[in-house]
């Protein structure tokens, strides 16, 4: 391999460009390659036992990491971000790197430590390395390996994993830091923690940080801090000679469903991880829009940012005609109510199931209130009609009720409730249990309505909300065209938790962030409908069974 083509093979960013007195040292980069070939073994998959031979993109990284070199002999680089799709081999790559760095960089009493944000995944990587010592005839003689370090006794250097969750690296004095999965390194303290292990390298003639990841999301963080630093360097809008990005990812207007994308994006398609295995994944995102966040940002190192949306809009414009007033009156629904504060949007729904004949799914009534003092500010604010909504609507009502003062009237809320129980069979009425207040207690004591509270957690709202995401796919949440609840929808994004559990969330909903009641109370509301027994005492859905997300 020449200069130039390892040059070359870093995505979007020439290191010649900021180059200055450095000068690229083949010989010395060629060293650091092959080191994994000669003394690191695969101990998993279909490569088990076999040298660690790098590919391409692996050569371009470690061959550009340590080929530049200064005019004082030392190495150029001193951080480095790698950004890769999930699959593509990181972990072994960064094990090998601290191996290296251990062993080979002439580096007396080498501190080498692998982090991440749990001490799980910091163990996961520095078993592995354990193992390429295991595996190897030199290493294992050459390194000692204890529970938590590999040692090297005659350079008194050492290699140890280090978490997040440690909560210090004072005393430290490192000369090799790896950062695992820094998109995940998001609690109030991680960042404290990253500082420290970079200031621990300041006695160091030739520290190394490396932060390896896949994508994070767009919003506030360390992750987020360092990637759009890196492009600066990339894109030479900052100069940094030090700096080494390394960043495959699919840009902002890539269709994400193309191969083609995928192969430019993730250098070991067809080698670590199978164009099946993507196929499979990408049709499951295209029936599952929240899923296709997790795809995007996983499999494509494309962050997700404030502006993408969980529900399918598309979708949801084309649901079925929702049922006349006169075919819902006397039907069974349930009511999901979403107080929020009463400076706020407060949302009401009833969602009426139909069944397997009727074409499954839901007709939905939504009602809105705001305080009537705040609405102009709130119009103003959200740049949406509050003022036109509450003047015009359909055969239900107004699309937005304005309620007396400058808070929302409970009482105005209450007392719709019991008029809506006149014309129909409101089974129960989900409320968020930390957010009752009084109007709980008047409709179930004093109105005898059936109060349900309900959670905002993952274990109550997942399994409604993934209802409710595939009745829009499907096109069977009828919602008449309700604008409120129709902008609640455009603006509401999802939480998702490592079990894939998901929730309606206000924080990724951009500039109206508090404006997603609507999806909210539906939620709510489907909720019960698939907990709540019918009168015959079988479950509303006992006629279609679950749907299994």
């Amino acid at each position: 391999m020449t200069d130039k083509e390892v040059e070359l093979l870093l995505p979007n960013y020439d290191p010649a460009t900021q180059a200055g007195d450095c000068v690229f040292e083949n010989e010395t980069a060629m060293r650091a390659v092959r080191f994994f070939s000669l003394f690191l073994k695969h101990h998993t998959g279909k490569w088990s036992g076999q040298p660690f031979h790098l590919s391409d993109w692996q050569i371009s990284i470690v061959a550009n990491m340590f080929g530049w070199i200064r005019p004082d002999g030392t190495r150029r680089f001193r951080h480095s971000l790698i950004e890769l799709p999930r699959k593509s081999g990181k972990s072994n790559l960064v094990a090998g790197l601290g191996l290296y760095c251990l062993v080979a960089d002439n580096e007396n009493s080498a501190e080498v430590y692998t982090c991440a944000s749990t001490r799980d995944q910091a163990a996961l990587v520095f078993r592995m390395a354990k193992r390429f010592v295991e595996a190897d005839e030199y290493l294992s003689k050459k390194c000692k390996i204890y529970r938590n370090s590999i040692v090297v006794e005659e350079t008194g250097s050492s290699m140890k994993a280090l978490s997040s969750e440690s909560g210090t690296a004072h005393g430290l004095n490192s000369s090799t830091v790896i950062v695992d999965e820094l998109h995940v390194w998001c609690k109030p303290d991680s960042r404290d923690l990253f500082e420290a292990l970079q200031t621990s390298q300041g006695a160091r003639a030739q520290p190394l940080f490396i932060s390896i990841t896949t994508a994070g999301t767009a919003e506030p963080s360390l992750w987020k801090d360092l990637h759009q630093y890196a492009e600066r360097v990339a894109q030479n809008e900052v100069t940094d000679m030090t700096f080494m990005p390394c960043i495959w990812a699919a840009k902002h207007d890539d269709k994400w469903d193309d191969p083609e994308v995928w192969k430019r994006v993730n250098p070991s398609l067809g080698s670590t991880v199978s164009l099946e295995f993507y196929e499979q994944e990408c049709n499951k995102a295209k029936a599952l829009p929240s899923y296709q966040h997790a795809f995007r940002r996983l499999y494509l190192n494309q962050p997700t940012t404030a502006l993408d949306r969980w529900l399918d809009m598309e979708a949801y414009n084309s649901c079925e005609p929702r049922m006349s007033e006169e075919e819902l009156v006397g039907r069974t629904c349930f009511a999901g109510l979403d107080l929020s504060s009463t400076l706020d949007l407060t949302s009401l729904v009833l969602a009426f199931p139909r069944t397997l004949e009727e074409g499954g799914g839901y007709d939905v009534l939504p009602y809105f209130f705001v305080p009537k003092e705040n609405m102009a500010r709130r119009e103003r604010d959200d740049g949406v009609p509050f003022q036109q909504w509450a003047s015009s609507g359909d055969e239900f009502g107004k699309y937005l009720h304005a309620t007396t003062g400058d808070v929302v009237d409970y009482q105005f809320v209450r007392k719709l409730i019991n008029e809506l129980a006149e014309s129909y069979d409101i089974r129960e009425i989900a409320i968020d249990r930390w957010n009752s207040t009084s109007i709980s207690i008047q409709l179930s004591e004093t109105d005898g309505k059936t109060v349900a509270y309900f959670g905002q957690g993952y274990r109550s709202l997942s399994a409604p909300a993934k209802e409710l995401e595939a009745c829009i796919c499907g096109k069977r949440f009828r919602h008449g065209d309700h604008p409120v609840l129709k902008w609640c929808a455009s603006v509401c994004g999802i939480d998702e938790d490592a079990a894939g559990n998901i929730k309606p969330s206000k924080k990724r909903s951009g500039r109206a962030g508090g404006r997603i009641d609507g999806i909210v109370a539906s939620t709510m509301a489907i909720g019960r409908a698939i907990a709540t027994t019918g009168d015959s005492g079988e479950s509303v859905y006992e006629d279609r069974g679950l749907e299994l997300l």
